[in-house]
């Protein structure tokens, strides 16, 4: 797993790579969570080096937009892969998120 965070004036964005699977879950949702919590609260999740996702990982997804939601932030996805798309679409999780097809445009989209 691949994690790195780059926090901007505006946004922290978070770059994922890798299989993301219930093993590094748990460590991805405390990183994210410790930066909403002392930055801003809008979120650019850059998906573009995940090769896998888990159904932990799906959970994972749903409980960072729920947090950063509760805060009145925005969570957004970039860069998926179409495996990776194709996962997010046939769960359904595609329609509950803001997505892009990579982090440029996705920030071109905040205030």
């Amino acid at each position: 797993m691949v994690l790195n965070i780059e926090q901007l004036s505006s946004c922290t964005i978070v770059s994922l790579g890798g299989q993301l699977n219930g093993r590094v879950t748990s460590t991805i949702y405390d990183q994210v969570l410790m930066q909403v919590q002392a930055h801003a609260p809008q979120v650019v999740l850059d998906l573009s080096g995940v090769t896998y996702l888990s159904s932990a990982a799906l959970r994972l997804l749903l409980s960072l937009y729920r947090a950063i939601d509760q805060r009145r932030g925005r969570m957004m996805l970039a860069g998926m892969s179409e495996e990776v798309w194709d996962i997010l679409s046939i769960t359904g999780f595609a329609d509950l998120f803001e997505t892009y097809r990579d982090t440029a445009t996705a920030l071109a989209r905040l205030p």
